[in-house]
Protein backbone atom coordinates (compact mmCIF):
# COMPACT_ATOMS: atom_id res chain seq x y z
CA UNK A 1 0.00 0.00 0.00
CA UNK A 2 1.56 3.44 -0.86
CA UNK A 3 0.51 6.66 -0.29
CA UNK A 4 -1.26 8.49 -3.30
CA UNK A 5 0.11 12.12 -3.85
CA UNK A 6 -1.18 14.61 -6.09
CA UNK A 7 0.05 17.51 -7.73
CA UNK A 8 0.55 20.18 -4.68
CA UNK A 9 2.24 17.45 -2.78
CA UNK A 10 4.83 16.55 -5.64
CA UNK A 11 5.42 20.25 -5.97
CA UNK A 12 5.75 20.52 -2.01
CA UNK A 13 8.19 17.57 -1.87
CA UNK A 14 10.61 18.83 -4.22
CA UNK A 15 10.28 21.76 -2.73
CA UNK A 16 12.03 20.57 0.64
CA UNK A 17 13.92 18.63 -1.47
CA UNK A 18 16.16 21.39 -2.78
CA UNK A 19 16.02 22.90 0.85
CA UNK A 20 17.51 19.81 2.45
CA UNK A 21 20.17 19.75 -0.69
CA UNK A 22 21.17 23.56 -0.28
CA UNK A 23 21.68 23.25 3.28
CA UNK A 24 24.71 20.84 2.30
CA UNK A 25 27.22 23.17 -0.04
CA UNK A 26 29.00 21.32 -3.03
CA UNK A 27 32.27 22.04 -1.79
CA UNK A 28 31.67 19.91 1.26
CA UNK A 29 32.48 15.86 1.63
CA UNK A 30 28.42 15.26 1.98
CA UNK A 31 28.17 12.97 -1.54
CA UNK A 32 24.57 11.64 -0.64
CA UNK A 33 21.43 11.84 2.08
CA UNK A 34 19.97 8.95 3.23
CA UNK A 35 16.45 8.41 4.16
CA UNK A 36 15.50 5.60 6.18
CA UNK A 37 12.21 4.56 7.68
CA UNK A 38 10.67 1.14 9.66
CA UNK A 39 6.97 0.12 9.17
CA UNK A 40 5.82 -2.99 11.51
CA UNK A 41 2.85 -5.23 9.97
CA UNK A 42 0.78 -7.24 12.00
CA UNK A 43 1.26 -11.02 11.06
CA UNK A 44 -1.45 -12.43 13.40
CA UNK A 45 -4.01 -10.52 15.90
CA UNK A 46 -4.25 -12.04 19.09
CA UNK A 47 -7.59 -14.00 20.12
CA UNK A 48 -10.58 -12.77 22.02
CA UNK A 49 -12.01 -15.19 23.27
CA UNK A 50 -15.24 -13.44 23.85
CA UNK A 51 -16.16 -14.48 20.64
CA UNK A 52 -15.72 -18.19 20.82
CA UNK A 53 -18.52 -20.09 22.23
CA UNK A 54 -18.59 -23.65 23.34
CA UNK A 55 -21.85 -25.94 22.15
CA UNK A 56 -21.99 -29.01 23.88
CA UNK A 57 -24.77 -31.43 25.15
CA UNK A 58 -23.30 -31.62 28.77
CA UNK A 59 -25.99 -29.69 31.00
CA UNK A 60 -23.05 -28.57 33.44
CA UNK A 61 -19.89 -26.85 32.73
CA UNK A 62 -17.79 -29.52 34.83
CA UNK A 63 -18.66 -32.49 32.56
CA UNK A 64 -16.91 -30.64 28.93
CA UNK A 65 -13.42 -31.47 29.04
CA UNK A 66 -10.99 -29.18 29.89
CA UNK A 67 -9.37 -28.90 26.53
CA UNK A 68 -12.50 -27.51 25.00
CA UNK A 69 -12.92 -24.90 27.31
CA UNK A 70 -9.46 -23.75 28.32
CA UNK A 71 -7.31 -22.05 25.42
CA UNK A 72 -3.79 -20.25 25.80
CA UNK A 73 -2.89 -17.58 23.99
CA UNK A 74 0.26 -15.23 23.69
CA UNK A 75 0.51 -11.93 25.25
CA UNK A 76 1.57 -9.95 21.93
CA UNK A 77 0.41 -10.72 18.60
CA UNK A 78 2.99 -12.14 15.82
CA UNK A 79 4.77 -9.19 13.63
CA UNK A 80 7.26 -8.41 11.40
CA UNK A 81 9.44 -5.08 11.10
CA UNK A 82 10.75 -4.02 7.64
CA UNK A 83 13.79 -1.65 7.52
CA UNK A 84 14.45 0.88 4.27
CA UNK A 85 17.17 3.16 3.37
CA UNK A 86 16.79 4.93 0.46
CA UNK A 87 19.59 7.31 -1.41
Amino acid sequence: MAQKLDATCKVKRLQRCQQLLARYPTDRSVRSIWFTGEKTFTVASPLNSQNDHVYAGASRKRDIAAGRLIRQRENFSRSIMVSVEVS
